[in-house]
């Protein structure tokens, strides 16, 4: 191993899948690329006695440590929780069902060393189902290195439309624990701290760079039950929730750069950030008035009037074209076609 080679951190937060856990740490496990520590933290789940089963075989592992927390931290600070404990130059952290494949540590190595001093390096992910097959597959057409003062794309990503979801996953990223102590997970975002975590990463100035490979398998159960409708129904309606806070507290910051402070404050951001995401998700008008009250019901009919579903879909599609030209067209071509060949529309 050369004296180079990066010391990674796998943090995975462990809650109520034990039916996944297994898995997802042998993923880790068996890749080429060994020079990592693997931090599992269960949040207290219910079901405690199938988790400490699942994770039985790996009690002594000389790579791994297990906390079980006493009391239920919530999403957000449980990641803090092992973001506190990471001992890696770089820390990752995944879900309990998703995967690493075999070559995401070593890419990441190769691709860091290869371009250094960056604190966040974002990649690509193959979307799979509870059963593990493939829906289909998320990556940039081409590298993208910036910061807080490229426009183009920092707009894009706070807009939080077709960036990031479609050129990296907003959660799964690989973060220099030493340049990224000062920004933490804030369990105010509801759903969506993992957005404003990479908005306060962007605001505080740090160095990105996009890598256009898919380095993980990102699980989104398909299961079509009366319990999975209501589940979606009710992610709807938080990622609203979320998306409310998240305006409200940039919206508080004293940011630095006045370009991207006036550009957050201005109507249209609202509308491309809250007011579109209402409107796509298809939230009844009577809904948007009893959880948010007058002023952002009065907001999203004026909205709605002079916008539709498939106006912003189309809308959507030039703009990913307009950035990412040729490359993208063939990116998105290759999206398309997996989609249909699952027969899920994402």
């Amino acid at each position: 191993m050369h004296n180079s080679d990066i010391f990674f951190t796998i943090g995975i937060c462990s809650f109520k899948r034990p039916q996944y856990l297994s898995e997802s740490i042998n993923s880790v496990l068996s890749n080429k690329y060994q020079n990592f520590e693997i931090i599992i933290s269960d949040d207290c789940s219910p079901n405690i006695e199938e988790i400490k089963k699942a994770l039985k075989p790996f009690k002594n592992h000389k790579k791994i440590k297990i906390f079980f927390q006493e009391k239920n931290l919530g999403w957000s600070n449980n990641r803090n929780f092992i973001k506190d404990k990471a001992k890696g130059d770089y820390l990752i952290i995944i879900g309990d069902d998703d995967l690493f494949l075999p070559h995401s540590l070593s890419s990441l190595n190769t691709e860091i060393r290869k371009n250094p001093k960056k604190d966040l390096y974002l990649f690509g992910f193959e979307l799979i189902d509870e059963n593990g097959k493939k829906i289909n597959s998320f990556y940039s057409p081409e590298y993208y290195n910036f910061n807080y003062k490229d426009y183009g794309i920092v707009k894009r990503i706070l807009k939080a439309d077709h960036f990031p979801f479609w050129f990296f996953h907003p959660l799964t990223l690989c973060m220099n624990t030493k340049n990224m102590h000062d920004i933490s997970f804030n369990k105010d975002a509801g759903i969506g701290d993992d957005y404003l975590f990479l908005y306060d990463s962007i605001f505080n100035k740090k160095e990105f760079s996009i890598i256009p490979k898919k380095l993980f398998k990102w699980r989104k159960i398909q299961e079509k039950s009366k319990e999975s409708f209501t589940n979606i129904s009710s992610f709807s309606i938080n990622n609203i929730v979320s998306r409310n806070s998240i305006l409200s507290i940039i919206r508080d910051y004293r940011i630095e750069d006045k370009n991207l402070s006036n550009y957050i404050h201005n109507q249209d951001f609202e509308n491309e950030f809250l007011l579109k995401s209402i409107l796509t998700a298809e939230i009844p008008s009577n809904i948007i008035y009893d959880e948010f009250g007058q002023d952002l019901y009065d907001k999203f009919i004026s909205y709605k009037k002079v916008n539709s579903k498939f106006i912003k879909t189309i809308e959507r599609i030039i703009d990913y074209i307009t950035f990412t030209r040729l490359k993208g067209l063939r990116t998105a071509t290759i999206f398309t076609l997996e989609k249909l060949k699952y027969k899920f529309i994402f």
